[in-house]
């Protein structure tokens, strides 16, 4: 059984035409989102197509850490905090 290719994500195709754009959604797609954050700031503040702009945003938004996410790491870590400190002051009969 052969690997497919990968797939170019679809919300892709939707973005303008655009050299700069196309440099930041090559680096998107090889997972390169350092350089997403590096670039597309400037591009979604900087451009003057307002569609560019939306689209440079769009790529940013995507690279987020879900907030949902963050609040349970978050969460997690207070949650085993408070157990080890319970258990660490506990009473060891």
């Amino acid at each position: 059984m052969t690997a497919l290719p990968p797939r170019r994500p679809e919300f892709l195709d939707a973005f303008p035409d655009s050299p700069e754009l196309a440099e930041v959604v090559r680096a998107f797609e090889a997972g390169n989102y350092a350089r997403v954050r590096a670039t597309a700031p400037a591009l979604a503040t900087g451009s003057e197509d307002p569609a560019v702009r939306a689209a440079a945003a769009d790529l940013l938004r995507r690279i987020e850490p879900d907030p949902l996410a963050v609040r349970l790491v978050l969460l997690t870590g207070a949650l085993l905090g408070f157990l080890a400190l319970y258990a660490y002051l506990g009473s060891h009969s």
